[in-house]
């Protein structure tokens, strides 16, 4: 089954953040600007998800959701490897993903409370 859950909107749109982290080494992420990272790294097409399969405009931005067998051992997560830990996939949902203007339904802000987090933490640890 497939789900917008806003991953694909932001940079398909150009709104993502002027800058992000990047993991250079277990243990070693600095913080560095998009146009610096853009001026070394080739530019990809957008991503328009099941649309490109399907030409239908409802499946614009859509991914499919893959199981979790094996979750730990799969990174870099989401359908365009973004993201790098099962920690920051936590926290992407727990916020209630990115906009999209046609985002599921299903997908909305968790509000896991800290205790929930440290469990979370402590097994989501690469």
């Amino acid at each position: 089954m497939e789900h917008d859950i806003g991953r694909g909107y932001a940079k398909t749109m150009g709104l993502e953040p002027e800058s992000f982290d990047v993991r250079l080494a277990a243990g070693d992420v600095t913080r560095q600007h998009r146009k610096d990272v853009e001026s070394i790294t080739s530019p990809t097409a957008n991503d328009l998800g099941r649309f490109e399969v399907t030409r239908d405009p409802r499946g614009s931005m859509e991914f499919k959701t893959p199981g979790l067998r094996h979750v730990a051992q799969t990174r870099p997560y989401m359908h365009d490897g973004s993201i790098a830990t099962l920690r920051e996939v936590v926290d992407y949902f727990d916020r209630g993903g990115d906009y999209s203007p046609n985002k599921s339904e299903l997908i909305k802000p968790l509000h896991l409370s800290e205790e929930r987090n440290k469990i979370s933490s402590h097994f989501l640890s690469p």
